[in-house]
């Protein structure tokens, strides 16, 4: 008997290390003002070429290539100057990334806080982060893109790896 409660009490003690409870701090809610929506990533980047165009925004894809494991992730040698094993997808993080600017993201590089996002999915965006750069980035974007919409969403503030 107890070798059993010693090889549950081991066994719990390991497991322990594998659970990750979420950790808000490591989350930060912000808005996304997304303009388009596909699955192709060729598709998100032509659609987001003609849109910077359009509304006059500057583009800026990070360097963010797809990749079939992240959706979209850096090239290797930024992955390791970072200290991260490629592929690594670091989303529009926040206070570092947010304003107006198009860029594509991939969907599952985001919690969602309200509605959702679907899963596997480019997003072109044409802006990010609190509501006092969304809401009036929208009142211009709409003027081209009618079905232009703020999705408030919970951003990772590490890597995807």
């Amino acid at each position: 008997m107890k070798k059993i409660i010693l090889s549950l009490f081991v066994i719990t003690i390991a497991l322990s290390g594998i659970a990750q409870p979420y950790d808000s701090n490591m989350y930060k809610k912000t808005d996304l003002l997304i303009i388009h929506t596909t699955k192709s990533y060729t598709d998100a980047k032509k659609f987001a070429v003609q849109a910077a165009k359009k509304l006059s925004l500057e583009l800026d894809l990070h360097g963010l290539t797809p990749n079939k494991e992240t959706g979209l992730t850096a090239d290797t040698a930024t992955c390791e100057a970072s200290g991260y094993s490629f592929p690594m997808y670091l989303e529009r993080i926040g206070d570092y990334d947010e304003g107006e600017y198009i860029s594509i993201e991939y969907s599952n590089g985001y919690g969602n806080s309200k509605g959702s996002l679907k899963e596997g999915y480019y997003l072109v965006v044409a802006a990010s982060g609190s509501r006092d750069i969304t809401k009036p980035a929208l009142e211009y974007v709409k003027k081209v893109y009618k079905d232009a919409y703020i999705q408030q969403v919970e951003m990772y503030l590490g890597c995807r790896h």
